[in-house]
């Protein structure tokens, strides 16, 4: 049973701003479909057609494609809604946002009001001035850091027993994770200069979709920094392997005036697939190897949406090689894994000085530090009880009941195979039935697109064409509240 009851969901806006209702007025007084009357298959194409064309989105969210899919599915959910009369006959599935299930009600309220209590005793306390250090509390930090030993495994690490010390003492506090990589690009770039070198950064063509544009807008498209680009592969999950990297060096010497960082996001975004302990731990290997200078930024804000034995498998080759571990940069975020994106709660860290100063003197000079409303979330959200941990597990497992049971009707049911690609070997079928993120992402088959897939299967998601050859889709189930597609997978064997 609920703990807490259903809020109305997508709700018109009363006010005088709603740029979703003003859209669909402003594309349904016009002559080609203003005229629809009846909701049959042609409609629904001619309103596709018409949104998706439509010139005014397409300036207004130049650059920004994701947010322009998202925003255009929204209008036609609208106008199909006023045409229609079914608010949820269309998907979608598109943009990587959350909103928490009326379940998670009261356990979200509880760390907001948490978080609230520990901003209200800072202000009674005096403490309203400038986050002086730019790293957030150390109350703050401390606590985060003891609520990511339980799936990183610090503690465990014998050989370096002031490793938590060291960690916290190196953690910043920061306004969501886009934000946390962006200091972290920036500190990079700034890092190289003062060595009088240019930096380049690498990544697998399976990444944050944000990231190449985070990374081209720092490095101004090469003029400041380099970057390539090393095609995922479907046979290896679309994730990057040791050879990959091996081959990128015998390309690509490491040489003075020239430093190296490579990004690589264990969970995938937008793959939704789940690298291998041993192919993680592979990579990161032959890059020290290879380039013992080199930086490996691990975006890690999906590790805790693995069962906590699943994220400490992947770490222990990581965390657990000093080597290793002194050239990492780690980000992490809340956004996600707790459903509040809205909130930009993240964090990134480093066990080396080296590669921590920078980024952390970047969010210094462009904020002077991190609000007291963010430091005091986190600090809610990392004191949090064992239950309200499991509730989070539960609504991780919510998640995961909604990507397997996408995949069943897309896929398994083949009432779609003239849409997908017949190879989706990326895809671990058996790995759907644990959590490991919002997202599924399927090969599309040559010349469907978008709109295609919205018009028949009803699901609107965003299109990738970085991971060729071929075309993929990424469907995101973040903002799903209620059971919608766990209905398609097959049901588990009653016990006896």
């Amino acid at each position: 049973m609920s703990d807490a009851p259903a809020a109305p969901h997508e709700r018109e806006l009363e006010g005088e701003e709603n740029p979703i209702r003003d859209h669909a007025e402003r594309i349904m007084s016009g002559g080609e479909i203003g005229g629809i009357q009846k909701a049959t298959h042609e409609a629904l194409l001619r309103v596709i057609d018409r949104v998706f064309n439509d010139e005014t989105l397409i300036v207004n969210f130049k650059g920004a494609d994701i947010r322009r899919v998202a925003m255009s599915g929204n209008i036609i959910a609208e106008i199909w809604r006023r045409i229609h009369g079914d608010p949820e006959m269309i998907q979608l599935l598109t943009i990587g946002d959350t909103e928490i299930p009326p379940f998670m009600q009261r356990t979200v309220e509880r760390i907001i009001k948490r978080a609230h209590i520990f901003h209200m005793d800072a202000i009674r306390e005096g403490k309203t001035g400038y986050d002086v250090a730019a790293k957030g509390t150390e109350e703050t930090r401390r606590a985060l850091m003891k609520f990511l030993d339980r799936y990183y495994g610090f503690s465990e690490q014998t050989d370096r027993p002031d490793l938590m010390k060291t960690l916290t003492k190196q953690t910043c506090v920061v306004h969501g994770g886009m934000t946390g990589l962006d200091y972290i690009t920036a500190g990079l770039i700034q890092r190289a200069d003062n060595k009088g070198a240019k930096h380049n950064f690498v990544w697998p063509s399976n990444s944050f979709g944000t990231w190449p544009s985070i990374a081209n807008m720092r490095s101004r498209n090469g003029a400041v920094a380099d970057t390539h680009i090393i095609k995922s592969e479907q046979k290896h999950g679309l994730h990057l392997t040791p050879e990959q990297v091996t081959t990128y060096y015998k390309e690509h010497q490491p040489a003075p005036g020239k430093t190296t960082s490579w990004y690589i996001t264990p969970v995938g975004n937008p793959s939704g697939t789940k690298i291998t302990p041993r192919q993680l731990q592979g990579t990161c290997e032959a890059i020290v190897k290879n380039d013992p200078e080199a930086v490996i930024i691990l975006d890690l804000v999906y590790l805790r949406m693995l069962k906590v034995e699943e994220a400490r498998a992947l770490m222990a080759g990581i965390v657990g090689n000093a080597e290793v571990f002194n050239r990492v940069i780690v980000l992490d975020s809340f956004s996600k894994t707790h459903g509040l994106c809205g909130e930009r709660a993240g964090l990134f860290f480093s066990a080396n000085p080296d590669l921590f100063t920078d980024p952390q003197n970047v969010m210094m000079l462009l904020t002077a530090g991190v609000s007291k409303q963010t430091d005091c979330l986190e600090r809610a959200i990392a004191m949090s009880s064992d239950g309200e941990i499991a509730k989070f597990d539960k609504l991780h497992e919510f998640w995961r009941k909604e990507v397997e049971g996408l995949y069943y009707y897309l896929i398994k049911s083949g009432e779609f195979k003239h849409l997908f690609d017949e190879d989706q070997s990326h895809i671990n079928e058996a790995g759907l039935k644990d959590p490991t993120n919002l997202y599924l992402c399927l090969k599309l088959k040559n010349g469907v697109d978008s709109k295609q897939i919205l018009a028949e299967t009803h699901c609107l998601g965003v299109e990738d064409g970085r991971m060729q050859p071929g075309t993929y889709m990424r469907f995101a189930v973040g903002k799903i509240r209620q059971p919608t597609f766990a209905k398609y997978a097959p049901k588990k064997p009653a016990s006896t």
